[in-house]
């Protein structure tokens, strides 16, 4: 990313980027995403009618004055600078389209449309927006112009002006998402009798950017609770309930999944136990509708479902909303009772992993993860934060409209028809004025306090934004380029979530951290380092890379089921088992996908590459790459030119005996896909050695921490990502590379330190504190 800087200006919007291009995000897509997440709401009407009411859309303006605010039209802009000068917030207004249509008893649970929807839009009080993002008026001023504007020329944005004061939202490090983390903490002893402190957990994220945290706990007679949160509540649902209640199988099946083909007798007994529990709930479990109609009598009062559906239906919501929901399909705006058990062969497939991998963990035959590790940890952005309370406000709103309705029809004498139009105007009116998202948004801003009915998955309530101080330019900076861990682990008396881990080197600077009380805690994102912003359609990429992945001799699902867990390692592809691959033949997949990943070039679109074994011997047309003796920069011009070249004229030469040929008979990777196969994490973990959970990991998820570094053998620059770095062997330096074992090389020695730490004279002569000291000056 910082490469495509050339003008100071392009550079110094490259720090920016994470907070102003996630907000762009939220403004283009992630409104849309909120609100093809929200399922309707349904409400029983008179002669058995259905009052079913969904949000259509939400359109946000431009920033205006009182005078537009009040009503009447006005020519003018308004700017950040109006507002620092009257004291008021930088927001813009918002407008809703919320439909109604009223279905009969016939027509419920069909394809039937019922009659022609009621189509309101209303305006929605105001949200506040951030400074040169897409709805600023300043976006695309020029120095002149932002003078004129009474800005400063050199002005970045990234913030938001509340009441006159510039607030900043913070970075904060949250689990990263998709990925299985196995912990052992004895707290979770406390949870029942029967629980061990051996669980595995999970960060689940959607396309809305709002998670759902999941865990999955070993208990001491062998089974496992799978823990749920709604509404701030804890449920913990037996595992083998789940997996029957995701897919039609048998007692057999499941223990031969779960088993893997081994006669492990730690695993087997293990499984036998949770398996024979289904007979102590009794009820008859042996089919998926049984087993979902039980999950559904059991979570129809916690569960805002409509009184028409039956209990199979409400388990099948349970599922699809509140378990694994990044792999649910994208929008719920269909009827409940259109939702099929079909769709969660994948969640099924998932489950089995989670519980291999606890049983392994429970046998030390793996080790802890981290969660204090970068490895585990990615970036909460501004505008994904920002989406997350969006979509829950949206979420009130919709269940506001219908109690409002409920209560009107209950209150008056006699009661109005639930059908009547003036009833949902009504309602809705009432809903707009309790639901007003800019208040809540603004007083998120001021406050840095979250006001939410769920706690949005995170640890924390408070200390969300800072003042953007302008001491100094740098300082100004530094707001911007800060990660905090968060304020709930400011009040913990141990030491361990403020050292300093090798995982983090080249993301987070060692030395821009304050003395005292938050050291360690509030750190600094290396210079070259930036977040990926990039957001995956799942289903696209799976076309580019499982093709991909086939032939370089991975077997994909549902063939990868029945193959021995011992000797195929488990292939994720953002959190979805798509596959495994054997381990004698891991490292070659791995090898292909890096070189997708580090050849896939909008430029050179046209042009598809694949492996093909050679002699390394050069071919005759092979150009001039560079050996990496005279530099970062001259290796990496010098790999560009060999590489394109040699596709032109010859072979390529890889340096390890390998050859890339134009006669792929794959498909290209299409143009929009292209940047964000570029960041696309690699990380095989292979058995033995660490003893971490040997599998294949594929990451293309946004908010991950991404820094360039040299590829030496391909000659090009790849972008990586804390996890990716752990499994590949980095030289420090051209002096200190060993071509026979290292693969990659930094770009640059002072890679590691922040914008301003790097700008210190001398560094390397001073004590360390002098170092902090002086990051602290800026």
């Amino acid at each position: 990313a910082s490469g495509m800087a050339t003008s100071p200006d392009e550079k110094r919007k490259q720090l920016l980027r994470p907070h102003i291009d996630s907000f762009d995000w939220f403004l283009q897509t992630g409104i849309g995403e909120c609100v093809k997440s929200l399922p309707p709401i349904e409400i029983a009407a008179e002669n058995g009618k259905i009052v079913r009411i969904w949000v259509e859309s939400v359109m946000v303006g431009t920033p205006s004055d009182d005078a537009a605010r009040a009503g009447t039209i006005s020519e003018r802009k308004y700017y950040p600078s109006d507002c620092r000068k009257s004291g008021k917030s930088y927001r813009a207004p918002i407008a809703v389209r919320v439909v109604r249509q009223i279905l009969t008893a016939e027509e419920y649970g069909t394809k039937k449309c019922g009659d022609m929807p009621l189509s309101v839009e209303r305006q929605w009080g105001h949200m506040p927006i951030m400074v040169m993002s897409r709805r600023c008026n300043l976006r695309h001023f020029s120095r002149s112009q932002l003078v004129e504007a009474s800005e400063e020329a050199a002005e970045l944005g990234g913030y938001f002006v509340i009441n006159g004061g510039e607030k900043a939202v913070r970075l904060l490090l949250v689990p990263r998402r998709n990925h299985m983390m196995g912990i052992t903490r004895s707290a979770f002893k406390n949870r029942g009798n029967d629980f061990t402190p051996y669980a595995v957990v999970m960060r689940c994220v959607g396309d809305h950017q709002s998670s759902l945290s999941v865990g999955l706990h070993l208990l001491t007679g062998g089974s496992a609770r799978l823990r749920v949160t709604i509404r701030k509540n804890e449920y913990f649902i037996p595992v083998v309930l789940l997996l029957r209640a995701m897919k039609e199988c048998t007692d057999l099946q499941v223990f031969e999944a779960v088993t893997g083909g081994s006669d492990d007798a730690f695993v087997s007994d293990r499984v036998l136990s949770a398996i024979s529990e289904l007979s102590n709930f009794g009820a008859p479990l042996h089919s998926q509708e049984q087993c979902l109609a039980y999950l559904g009598n059991r979570f129809r009062p916690v569960l805002n479902v409509s009184p028409k559906a039956t209990n199979a239906q409400v388990g099948i919501q349970l599922i699809s909303r509140h378990i694994f929901i990044h792999l649910s399909p994208s929008t719920e705006t269909s009827a409940i009772s259109s939702a099929s058990p079909s769709e969660f062969s994948a969640k099924h497939d998932l489950l089995l992993l989670m519980l291999q991998r606890l049983y392994a963990l429970a046998a030390k035959r793996v080790v802890d993860d981290n969660p204090d590790s970068l490895v585990n940890q990615e970036l909460l952005l501004p505008g994904h934060l920002w989406a997350m309370m969006f979509r829950e406000r949206l979420q009130g709103f919709l269940t506001c409209i219908g109690s409002e309705m409920k209560k009107t029809h209950e209150r008056k004498n006699p009661p109005p028809l639930m059908t009547d139009e003036k009833t949902f105007t009504t309602a809705l009116q009432s809903a707009l004025s309790r639901f007003d998202p800019g208040l809540v948004l603004e007083y998120f801003c001021a406050t840095g306090n979250l006001k939410s009915e769920s706690g949005l998955d995170l640890q924390q309530q408070a200390g969300f934004t800072i003042v953007a101080e302008r001491l100094n330019y740098f300082r100004f900076i530094a707001h911007f380029r800060s990660v905090h861990r968060g304020q709930f682990f400011t009040t913990l008396r141990t030491t361990t979530v403020r050292k300093l881990l090798p995982d983090s080197w080249g993301f987070i600077c060692p030395v821009h951290t304050p003395d005292g009380a938050p050291c360690g805690l509030l750190s600094h994102l290396a210079a070259p380092c930036y977040a990926a912003m990039e957001v995956a359609d799942r289903y696209e990429l799976s076309k580019v890379v499982l093709p991909r992945l086939l032939a370089a001799g991975a077997v994909l699902m549902p063939l990868a089921a029945n193959l021995p867990t011992s000797d195929y390692l488990p292939i994720l592809l953002d959190g979805e088992l798509v596959g495994r691959v054997h381990v004698d033949v891991a490292a070659d997949v791995a090898e292909a996908m890096r070189r997708l990943k580090v050849f896939c070039k909008e430029e050179s679109n046209a042009a598809r590459f694949t492996t093909k074994k050679q002699s390394s011997k050069p071919a005759d047309g092979l150009g001039g790459g560079g050996d990496g003796d005279g530099g970062a920069d001259s290796g990496e011009d010098g790999g560009e030119n060999g590489g394109e070249n040699g596709g032109e004229n010859g072979d390529c030469d890889s340096g390890n005996g390998s050859a890339l040929s134009l006669v792929d008979p794959l498909p290209p990777v299409p143009l929009l896909l292209s940047r964000l196969v570029q960041t696309l994490e690699i990380a095989l973990i292979m058995p033995g050695g660490s003893r971490r959970a040997p599998a294949l990991l594929l990451f293309s998820n946004p908010a991950r921490p991404l820094r360039p570094v040299r590829n030496v053998n391909l000659r090009r620059t790849e972008i990586i990502s804390p996890l990716e770095q752990t499994t590949l062997l980095i030289a420090y330096g051209d002096e200190d590379l060993k071509r026979d074992t290292q693969t990659h090389c930094e770009l640059a020695p002072w890679a590691m330190l922040s914008l301003i730490a790097s700008l210190t004279p001398f560094c390397d002569f001073n004590q360390s504190p002098r170092n902090m000291y002086q990051c602290q000056m800026g």
